[in-house]
């Protein structure tokens, strides 16, 4: 059993508000990484939100808080599928700030070409840009780098 793409197939499944489909992905996985257990709790997430389980919404959000470092890209996902904009925002400010984290974060804000997008992923990118716009953030990012746009499509280049 290939643990990624398992738990790809199901945050796909998620993507596409298929959470039962997304559930029965990723329902039999065994031991993983510690950046492994992050991936599966998003989906489980995702899971969580969509059938409207807001307690296990709670227990997702409470362990990737909790684990955070072993996967702060995923964490910052977390808060936008769960919709704090402004946890995500601060989190971005805090990545920014964070030698060790800004790296990845200007990689993340970096803008690439169109591409088709789940529903979920295009709420996200949606709540991504919207905190990315944000005074606060635009000032961290202007201390420590820029965003640019990247169109990698060969057909229109």
């Amino acid at each position: 059993m290939n643990v990624s793409q398992i738990i790809n197939l199901g945050s796909f499944y998620a993507g596409l508000h298929r959470p039962g489909e997304a559930l029965a992905m990723v329902s039999e996985l065994g031991p993983m990484s510690p950046f492994g257990r992050m991936q599966l709790e998003i989906v489980k997430l995702e899971i969580a939100l969509q059938q409207g389980d807001r307690a296990a919404v709670a227990t997702h959000l409470a362990y990737m808080r909790e684990h955070r470092a072993d996967a702060i890209a995923t964490w910052q996902s977390a808060l936008l599928v769960a919709g704090d904009l402004d946890a995500a925002a601060d989190l971005l400010v805090e990545r920014l700030d964070h030698e060790e984290w800004r790296s990845a974060a200007l990689d993340d804000m970096q803008q690439y070409a169109d591409m088709r997008l789940t529903p979920v992923d295009a709420q996200c990118l949606q709540r991504w840009r919207a905190i990315i716009a944000r005074p606060a953030v635009q000032q961290a990012l202007a201390k420590v780098g820029r965003v640019e746009h990247f169109n990698l499509d060969p057909e229109q280049t």
